[in-house]
């Protein structure tokens, strides 16, 4: 599987943030999550993490997906604060495995 970033829109109260998902023998999917401005604010995020943190949630529930297709259109405002800390969390694990050499 693959996603690709395609950028985002904005409007007075979100972002919507574009992704595609191509995976093989299956049709192409474009993801549109929002995240509303509000939300990142009262957050205290950085705008330039929330396409990562959409990255990560897309990721994580298309891992989940059991036969029933997630909603093209969906919102990452609800939880966006224990969202971006679950996948902080994830990539320092992935920091701290050792090499094999």
């Amino acid at each position: 599987m693959n996603i690709q970033y395609l950028g985002f829109e904005q409007d007075l109260k979100c972002r919507k943030y574009a992704f595609r998902v191509i995976e093989t023998l299956k049709q192409d999917r474009e993801f549109h999550l929002s995240v509303e401005n509000q939300a990142v604010v009262a957050c205290k995020f950085k705008f330039q993490d929330i396409p990562d943190l959409c990255f990560s949630k897309l990721k994580r529930d298309l891992a989940s997906e059991n036969g029933e297709l997630l909603p093209l259109r969906s919102s990452v405002s609800d939880g966006v604060e224990s969202i971006y800390r679950r996948s902080l969390s994830v990539k320092k694990e992935a920091n701290l495995t050792p090499l094999s050499v």
